[in-house]
């Protein structure tokens, strides 16, 4: 959307949490992204169900979403950037 200011930052939120658990956990142990393929699977029909989909084309959507909901001007936004919270 044109309205940056009105895009909700779940993906952003979501992928930021999967890194700080990645960083968190004990070496070499396994941690869900689930949160984030939920967030992906609200925001595309195409992911809907546990059909097998093309990893290009989630990655893609994650990170064309990501691209969006971080692509606005810091001085437009009211709240912290994610890294600093």
């Amino acid at each position: 959307p044109g309205h940056h200011e009105t895009v909700s930052r779940r993906i952003a939120e979501s992928f930021h949490r999967l890194m700080e658990t990645i960083s968190n956990s004990a070496g070499g142990a396994a941690v869900s992204p689930s949160r984030l393929v939920r967030e992906v699977k609200m925001l595309n029909p195409m992911f809907h169900g546990y059909t097998q989909q093309d990893t290009m084309d989630f990655l893609r959507c994650i990170l064309e979403r990501l691209h969006e909901e971080l692509s606005y001007l810091p001085s437009q936004c009211t709240d912290p950037p994610l890294i600093y919270k």
